[in-house]
C-alpha cells in the first residue's frame, strides 16, 4: 500500500530516469471486530486476505447469512454477517395425566420434572425433560396409570348404592336387604389413594315374626318358619266358610305378621246363580244339599250337560253346565268372487243376497240364501267368472298377489324397479290394463375402484335414478414414523360418465385410506394406498 513519497519517474535530458520517492508499507487490518455472543477462530494474521471465523457461544445460534470476515485491501475487516440469537425450546411437552415442576426457563440445559396427578400412580419411565442446543425438549417416557379400587367389598345380606366409580374418593353406601335389618356397624366404604376400599362394619340380622296369631273358628297350616316371607294359611273349621278377603298371613319386613282377612261364618248359600233365558224350579232353601233345577224359556234351546245346582259345604252353589241359545244361523257363508248384501241379522227368515265382485260376472245359479229354523243358511249356487282371462306377466317380475281383478307385480331377486306402475287391473271392457313396471338388473353404483400413477383414482359408474351422479371422495393419510401426523381431505365430482378418473394431491411416504360415495344412492366403495 502506498503510504508516502512521489510515485512517478521522469526521463531527463540526460537520458536517465529521475528516482521515485514512493514508500510502500504492508497493509495491516488490526484486530477483527467481535460481534456479541460469539467467539473467534483466528490465526492472529491481519494481512490482506486473512480470515476470521465466528462461532456462537453456548446457548445461542446463528440467524445471520454467514460467519466469516476477510481483511480487505483497504486495511479494514469486512463487517461479519453473523447474528447470534439466544436458543429457546419454548413450552415443554404436555404428558397425559401429569403435572410439571418448571422454573419457566427454556434455554439449553433447562429441565422440567414431571409427576403424576392426584388419582394416578407412576407405572414406569423417566420423568425429566431437558432443553438441548437444537432448541428441542427431550421427550420424557413417564407413564401414569389411573388408580382404581375395582369392585367394592361384598357384605352378607346387603345391597349397595354405588355410581360405579372406582377412583380415589369414591364412596359406596350399604343397606340391609329385604328380610334383614341393620343391627350394628357403619354402612360406608371409601376408595383410598392406595387403591383399596375401606372395610364397612355393617351387620344385618334376619327378621323373625315369631308365632302367628290365631283366627276364631279356624285351624292353621304352618311349617313353624317365621322369617320374612314365611306364610301361614288359615282354614275355617267344618260348618263354617270364609267371608273375608283371604285366608293367609305373611311375615313382613317389619317383623310382624300381616293381619289375616279371614272371617269364618256359618255356611249359607246366597241366591242361586242367574242364567239368562232360563226358568228355575226351587223350594227357596239355601242349606247345604239344597237343589235348584233350570230349564230354557220358549224360543231357546238347551246346551250343556247338567241343569241342576246344589248348595255345597263351601257356601256356594255348584256350577251349572247349562246355557240357552237363541236359534241363529250365524254369519252367511263366503262364496268365491262375491260380495254379500246382508243386514247383519241371523234369525230364521233372514236373507242374504250375493253379487259378483268387480271384474266378474254372474255365469249361473241362484244368488239368495235364507236362514232356516234348523239354524242353517240355505244353499246358494251362484257362480261368478272373471272377465279378463289369464293374469298378465311382466319381464323379470313375479306376482305378489291377485284376485283375478287386480294383480300386484314386483321385480324378481337381482332386479329393481326402474319406472312405471306395479299394478294390473281388470277393466270394465274385460281387458287387462297392464302394469308398466320395468325391472332392471341390480349392480353396485361403484365398481372396479383402482389406484394408478400413485395418486389417481379410476372407477366404473352404474346409475339408475339420475343421469348425473355426484361423488364424494374422502381420503385420510397417516404415517407410521410420525405419530401425530394426520392428513384428511375431501373432493366432490359431478359426472354423467360411466368411467371416471380423478387425480389427488397425495403426500409422499404416507398411507392413505380412500372412500368414494355415490351421494344419490348412498353407496360407498373403499381402497387403501
Amino acid at each position: 500500500m502506498w503510504r508516502s513519497g512521489d510515485n512517478s519517474s521522469v526521463c531527463g535530458a540526460d537520458g536517465l530516469w529521475s528516482p521515485a520517492s514512493i514508500k510502500c508499507e504492508e497493509v495491516d487490518c488490526g484486530p477483527p471486530p467481535h460481534p456479541p455472543h460469539t467467539h473467534m477462530v483466528w490465526n492472529k494474521s491481519s494481512r490482506v486476505g486473512a480470515e476470521v471465523f465466528y462461532q456462537c457461544n453456548y446457548g445461542y445460534h446463528n440467524v445471520g447469512e454467514g460467519n466469516v470476515s476477510v481483511c480487505a485491501a483497504a486495511g479494514l475487516w469486512e463487517k461479519p454477517s453473523v447474528v447470534c440469537q439466544e436458543t429457546s425450546c419454548g413450552s415443554p411437552p404436555v404428558i397425559e395425566s401429569t403435572k410439571q415442576m418448571w422454573n419457566n426457563s427454556s434455554t439449553p440445559g433447562s429441565t422440567v420434572l414431571y409427576f403424576c396427578k392426584e388419582g394416578f400412580h407412576k407405572k414406569g419411565g423417566e420423568n425429566v425433560s431437558v432443553c438441548n442446543e437444537k432448541g428441542q425438549w427431550s421427550i420424557p417416557s413417564l407413564v401414569c396409570k389411573e388408580i382404581f379400587c375395582g369392585n367394592p367389598p361384598i357384605v352378607p345380606h346387603t345391597g349397595q348404592m354405588w355410581n360405579g366409580s372406582s377412583i380415589p374418593g369414591s364412596a359406596v353406601t350399604y343397606y340391609c336387604k329385604i328380610g334383614f335389618y341393620h343391627y350394628e356397624g357403619t354402612n360406608m366404604s371409601l376408595c383410598t389413594s392406595e387403591g383399596y376400599w375401606t372395610q364397612p362394619s355393617i351387620s344385618c340380622k334376619e327378621v323373625d315374626c315369631g308365632v302367628p296369631p290365631p283366627v276364631p273358628y279356624s285351624v292353621m297350616q304352618w311349617n313353624n318358619v317365621s322369617t320374612m316371607g314365611s306364610q301361614v294359611v288359615y282354614k275355617c273349621i267344618s260348618g263354617y266358610h270364609n267371608v273375608g278377603e283371604g285366608g293367609s298371613s305373611i311375615c313382613t319386613a317389619s317383623g310382624e305378621w300381616a293381619d289375616a282377612s279371614l272371617l269364618c261364618q256359618e255356611i249359607s248359600c246366597p241366591d242361586p246363580v242367574f242364567k239368562p233365558h232360563t226358568e228355575t224350579l226351587w223350594d227357596g232353601t239355601a242349606h247345604v244339599g239344597s237343589v235348584v233345577h233350570y230349564q230354557c224359556e220358549e224360543g231357546f234351546y238347551t246346551r250343556g250337560l247338567k241343569n241342576t245346582s246344589e248348595c255345597g259345604a263351601n257356601g256356594l252353589w255348584e256350577d251349572v253346565d247349562l246355557w240357552c241359545e237363541e236359534i241363529s244361523c250365524g254369519p252367511p257363508p263366503n262364496l268365491p268372487h262375491t260380495n254379500p248384501l246382508w243386514d247383519g241379522s241371523s234369525r230364521p227368515g233372514s236373507v242374504v243376497l250375493y253379487e259378483c265382485m268387480a271384474g266378474f260376472y254372474l255365469e249361473a245359479g241362484t244368488n239368495m240364501s235364507t236362514c232356516s229354523q234348523s239354524g242353517e243358511w240355505g244353499n246358494v249356487s251362484v257362480r261368478c267368472r272373471a272377465k279378463c282371462g289369464p293374469i298378465p306377466q311382466l319381464a323379470n317380475s313375479e306376482v305378489v298377489w291377485h284376485n283375478r281383478s287386480v294383480v300386484v307385480h314386483r321385480c324378481v331377486p337381482g332386479y329393481h324397479s326402474w319406472r312405471g306402475s306395479s299394478t294390473s287391473v281388470c277393466g270394465n271392457s274385460g281387458l287387462w290394463l297392464e302394469a308398466t313396471l320395468t325391472c332392471i338388473e341390480i349392480k353396485p353404483p361403484i365398481t372396479q375402484l383402482l389406484i394408478f400413477n400413485e395418486s389417481c383414482l379410476r372407477w366404473r359408474a352404474e346409475k339408475y335414478e339420475a343421469a348425473t351422479e355426484v361423488y364424494k371422495v374422502t381420503y385420510t393419510g397417516r404415517r407410521d414414523y410420525q405419530r401425530y401426523f394426520y392428513d384428511s381431505r375431501k373432493r366432490f365430482l359431478s359426472s354423467t360418465a360411466d368411467r371416471l378418473e380423478l387425480c389427488l394431491n397425495l403426500l409422499p411416504v404416507t398411507n392413505y385410506s380412500i372412500a368414494v360415495t355415490a351421494l344419490t344412492v348412498g353407496f360407498t366403495a373403499t381402497s387403501h394406498h
